[in-house]
């Protein structure tokens, strides 16, 4: 199955930041848990994969030492995002995240710098019901600072999943004013600390759904799940590739064994670019899956 580029492969593999130079083996990365071949596994079982509902893939901080990830409780339903940090030689106890446990948040993202966390949360502002929209946090010593909501989102109703390049391009989950529009892949960019008007990503989206997008660090590369028709079936996962003009190819379903005949969700890449984590239910549970990034080079 030959979609990303293998050049995205070898860029993000640089991105290896000495883990096992500062406290950790190797055999402690990714809670210790022996890494997968190109057939999909569920990730740390009992763990992160629980009997609940996995609301996104497991996100790593950029030196793999602490990892965050979103439980789903039912009755009622609630997000809670979750982490577990190596400490003194060890994998901490999950804990849920102290910057509101009582809202509903879900799919964390780390920037490249390790320094700020963007997320979807039901929170409200200043009294105010917002449903679903974009949050950001910044990191504070060991803790997270007070949450604030992106400021560029009056006319989406819904909005939810950034996710960031380093030339600041962000890619985002969003619906327009219409009720009855599918969810769409959008794009905007930071410039001067603020982002600019977030507009549909042209060719990506359909009309059926299209969400949860993941950009690669260096902006070359694109993942996303889409229910679109000649899928295996659900939600599933697909790419696209930026061009030098800053266009995007065709998207492309990335086939079995990523997909499934259930849903297939929230790709994102490890920071160090060697495994893909993502959500399936494959196994009657929406848990969080892991497989080898060699997967995309295979025939």
């Amino acid at each position: 199955m030959k979609h990303p580029p293998v050049t995205l492969f070898v860029a993000l593999g640089a991105i290896v930041l000495g883990a096992c130079g500062s406290g950790m083996n190797e055999r402690d990365l990714y809670l210790g848990q022996r890494p997968p071949g190109t057939e999909p596994e569920i990730f740390a079982p009992g763990v992160v994969s629980t009997k609940d509902y996995e609301h996104s893939p497991a996100v790593f901080s950029p030196d793999l030492k602490t990892v965050y990830w979103t439980l789903e409780k039912q009755d009622p339903t609630q997000g809670i995002i979750m982490s577990s940090a190596f400490r003194d030689g060890a994998w901490t106890e999950p804990v849920a995240t102290s910057f509101g446990a009582e809202f509903t948040n879900d799919t964390p993202y780390i920037t490249a710098d390790g320094k700020t966390m963007f997320f979807c949360s039901k929170r409200p502002r200043e009294g105010k019901e917002l449903g679903w929209h974009l949050w950001t946090t910044t990191r504070e010593g060991d803790d997270w600072s007070e949450p604030q909501p992106l400021e560029f989102q009056e006319d989406l109703p819904f909005s939810g999943y950034l996710t960031i390049a380093d030339d600041g391009v962000v890619v985002f989950s969003g619906r327009g004013l219409d009720e009855d529009d599918a969810r769409d892949v959008f794009t905007a960019r930071f410039e001067d600390g603020r982002c600019t008007k977030p507009v549909r990503l042209p060719v990506v989206n359909s009309e059926y759904i299209d969400g949860y997008p993941n950009i690669s660090r260096d902006g070359s590369f694109l993942i996303f799940e889409s229910n679109r028709p000649g899928g295996l079936g659900g939600l599933d996962l697909y790419s696209s590739t930026r061009n030098e003009d800053g266009s995007w190819t065709e998207p492309r379903n990335l086939g079995s064994p990523l997909n499934s005949p259930g849903d297939d969700r929230y790709g994102q890449l490890s920071p160090d670019g060697k495994y893909l984590f993502f959500g399936s239910d494959r196994g009657g549970n929406m848990d969080v899956y892991w497989v080898s990034a060699q997967v995309f080079e295979a025939p």
